[in-house]
């Protein structure tokens, strides 16, 4: 089982609808340290978000993504 969840969130899906800062801190309430990395960016399916998202892991900060 995952232990550290990294979320990424896609800006550009989400932001019209709700309130970004709002959902981050929400996420760092609940799950506190089983979320060590929260990134958003414009669009998670570029190649930038990717190439972040799989340098989390490789680090080892993280085992596990969640994309929002």
């Amino acid at each position: 089982m995952a232990e550290k969840i990294g979320i990424y969130i896609d800006k550009a899906t989400l932001d019209p609808y709700l309130d970004l800062d709002q959902l981050i801190e929400k996420i760092k309430n609940r799950w506190g340290e089983a979320t060590p990395i929260i990134k958003v960016f414009p669009l998670v399916a570029s190649e930038e978000a990717r190439g972040e998202i799989k340098k989390d892991l490789d680090s080892g900060v993280i085992d596990a993504v969640s994309i929002v």
